[in-house]
């Protein structure tokens, strides 16, 4: 569920005063399996809060190659699906504190010994003609979770390097940093508040690894990285920004 609300944050942090094009690629790679699931997109920005966000590649049970995901306001977004013509309409927000109630009462979900530790690397780079400062994000905590009879303990860490240009032409807004966005699950917003608190930039790379430790002993390793491989301005119309008025609109199908 963090991965969810952090990759959200990369995506949402940011609005800009013209308009800018970037496209991105990365991959997750879970340990023992021999395949790698792809993320290719390209992300269109406008004036002042307008955000587009195409997928070319995605292994996801919400998004195939296929969604498109809008806003004007960064806070009200549209799920489109282009091959079938259809919609969801989902608050940012309110989707957020949706999932939080729903782990707090229905999952029973608690966070414990939540830690975080954030300094900066020593391997800063050049990339796409931007100067990135290298910042290392550890972070630890244990995951109770009690679904009906059925109760499971998980001890998750994780290490990030972020790649940041700090020079970036975009002025930057950290939404988790207002009150009013929370998932509602108070140890799980301290926890994503102290990770990204000290990234003050523009994410042009960034590798994660996670490790997840069962209370039976199993254990697990993902692989996650990501790139913005181009960066360019643009001129696009506002009705790029908008669902087609032949889509229709649809409710959010739960997952099975």
């Amino acid at each position: 569920m963090k991965k969810i609300f952090f990759l959200l944050f990369l995506s949402f942090n940011f609005f800009s005063f013209c308009d800018w094009l970037y496209e991105f690629e990365g991959k997750t790679v879970v340990e023992g399996k021999k395949k790698e699931y792809p993320m290719k997109g390209k992300v269109f920005l406008k004036e002042p809060s307008f955000f587009r966000l195409e997928y070319e590649e995605i292994e996801n049970p919400m998004l195939t190659k296929d969604s498109v995901i809008l806003s004007q306001d960064l806070k009200t977004i549209y799920l489109l699906n282009k091959k079938e013509k259809t919609y969801i309409e989902l608050n940012f927000s309110d989707m957020l504190q949706s999932l939080g109630g729903l782990a707090d009462s229905l999952l029973n979900l608690e966070i414990e010994e939540p830690k975080v530790s954030v300094k900066k690397g020593s391997e800063g780079k050049v990339i796409l003609g931007y100067d990135c400062k290298h910042i290392i994000v550890e972070s630890s905590y244990l995951l109770n979770m009690k679904i009906l009879f059925m109760k499971s303990k998980q001890r998750i860490s994780s290490m990030a390097n972020y790649w940041v240009a700090e020079n970036f032409p975009l002025i930057l807004k950290d939404y988790f940093q207002e009150k009013s966005i929370k998932t509602g699950i108070d140890k799980l917003d301290e926890l994503i508040e102290l990770e990204t608190a000290n990234i003050k930039g523009m994410v042009l790379r960034y590798t994660k690894t996670t490790e997840t430790q069962s209370d039976k002993g199993e254990s697990t390793k993902t692989y996650d990285e990501m790139e913005v491989k181009k960066i360019e301005e643009g001129e696009f119309p506002l009705t790029y920004f908008e669902v087609p008025k032949d889509y229709k609109k649809i409710a959010l199908t739960p997952l099975e």
